[in-house]
């Protein structure tokens, strides 16, 4: 078992689903060292910046374009989100987005 894949787990275990997060941790734990290494290079977002992003600057559409939402990202920019409609809905909507994005995206991986 990897030391090194029980710590980088245990540092970002909030940055996926909670309904998979045991059988995450299962499989994390379980791996070689040289496949742990490869986890802080799979490209996982922060729900917290993530949702700074849309507090701050949510009209431009950054945190849409960062989790590879290119037309939610557009309808933004082009409809100033929706007269900030998508604004408010993105407040409450953002971290378990991009908690959903990196969870399908280290069950890929493993």
């Amino acid at each position: 078992m990897s030391q090194m894949a029980k710590v980088w787990f245990a540092t970002h275990a909030d940055w996926f689903e909670e309904s998979a997060r045991t059988q995450i941790q299962g499989k994390v734990e379980n791996m070689t060292d040289e496949k742990a290494v490869m986890l802080s290079t799979l490209g996982f977002r922060s729900p917290g910046t993530l949702w700074l992003l849309a507090f701050l600057i949510g009209n431009l559409g950054i945190h849409c374009f960062m989790l590879r939402d290119a037309v939610g990202g557009l309808i933004r920019i082009f409809t100033f989100d929706f007269f900030l409609i998508f604004w408010v809905m993105d407040l409450f909507t953002t971290k378990s987005r991009a908690r959903k994005f990196n969870t399908n995206l280290i069950m890929q991986y493993l």
